[in-house]
């Protein structure tokens, strides 16, 4: 009767411990994500830094100047997203610290 009472918390205490585990990988995963989704910036964004038009950030795109990454799109224009360590990057040759 002790041991089966002792194995029966045990099996509960192991079910809590499955939720919390799983619980924290979710909020790890939306963690990631949400770094993820800050490193990618739109070409309004990236044209705001440095400073220049929106259209020179697509033409440097478009010529390879500019590493980026084309989204599906249905409309005329096509949506780019540069990555943050890419505009470092760039910056990074013009402007050695």
């Amino acid at each position: 009767m002790v041991l089966q009472y002792d194995f029966d918390q045990l099996v509960e205490r192991v079910v809590l411990l499955e939720h919390y585990l799983y619980a924290l990988m979710k909020e790890h995963q939306s963690m990631i994500e949400t770094q993820q989704q800050r490193d990618l910036l739109t070409t309004d964004e990236v044209a705001k830094y440095l400073r220049v038009d929106v259209t020179t950030v697509r033409r440097w795109i478009k010529e390879g100047a500019m590493d980026a990454v084309a989204l599906p799109h249905t409309g005329k224009r096509r949506a780019y997203r540069v990555k943050k360590a890419t505009l470092d990057r760039l910056l990074g040759k013009v402007l050695p610290l």
